[in-house]
């Protein structure tokens, strides 16, 4: 009797599961594909912070640090790029991002 109570419990556990776009295990589904996963992060934060601002960094190796290509208002996301001051930049490259007042993309070529 006791089994098939812990049974029941765990199965209802199983079947009322309810995924949020936060949740951490839902964003990084085995079934999707690296591309995917950026942007259903990416998205969170965009649907929480609503930037309208965006700027872009990309790695430059002589310098050993990031540098800005430039801040522009509004961005596209057209997977798998992201569309900012009329550039497309490739996801699979995306290193971080983060909202500081804008979002702030970090790219490594």
């Amino acid at each position: 009797m006791k089994k098939s109570y812990l049974i029941l419990i765990l199965l209802s556990q199983f079947i009322f599961y309810n995924c949020s776009t936060t949740d951490e295990k839902c964003i990084t589904d085995p079934g999707k594909d690296e591309i995917e996963i950026i942007v259903g992060k990416l998205q969170v934060l965009i649907d929480e912070y609503k930037p309208t601002v965006a700027q872009v960094y990309v790695y430059n190796i002589q310098e050993n640090g990031w540098v800005s290509e430039g801040e522009c208002n509004g961005f596209e996301i057209d997977s798998p790029f992201i569309k900012v001051c009329g550039k497309y930049y490739n996801l699979a490259n995306l290193v971080k991002f983060e909202f500081n007042g804008s979002l702030n993309l970090y790219f490594k070529y």
